[in-house]
């Protein structure tokens, strides 16, 4: 069983001039981190249909979140997470409202950046 507990989203929109929305808030409910995750797309997708995005491409860490989605990482031997199920199917119907949309699995490094 997973360890319920608060969650937090983050997420950062860039838009195709290279203008960024970064959000990070603590939610009012309790979940594990693959709800924190799915709340966190739940968040970009709907603000990118807000300001008019037609098409998506969405890079996450949750290697749990590509492969329920069927992003391009998806690996067919996954087990499917039945008590998920309702908020996979509402990122699904996110995905599928712009024309184009994309998952990629990625791997982000913090490094300091040089000063000038």
């Amino acid at each position: 069983m997973p360890n319920l507990g608060r969650i937090g989203i983050g997420r950062v929109l860039i838009e195709p001039d290279g203008t960024g929305h970064t959000l990070s808030q603590a939610m009012k409910f309790k979940g594990c981190n693959n709800v924190a995750e799915l709340r966190a797309l739940f968040a970009a997708l709907r603000e990118g249909k807000a300001l008019g995005a037609k098409a998506v491409l969405v890079y996450c860490d949750s290697h749990i979140l590509i492969n329920q989605l069927g992003g391009l990482d998806y690996k067919p031997d996954i087990k499917l997470i039945a008590r998920l199920a309702g908020f996979f199917d509402e990122a699904r119907a996110l995905l599928e409202s712009f024309e184009q949309a994309s998952l990629h699995g990625s791997c982000f490094i913090a490094t300091p950046m040089p000063t000038r």
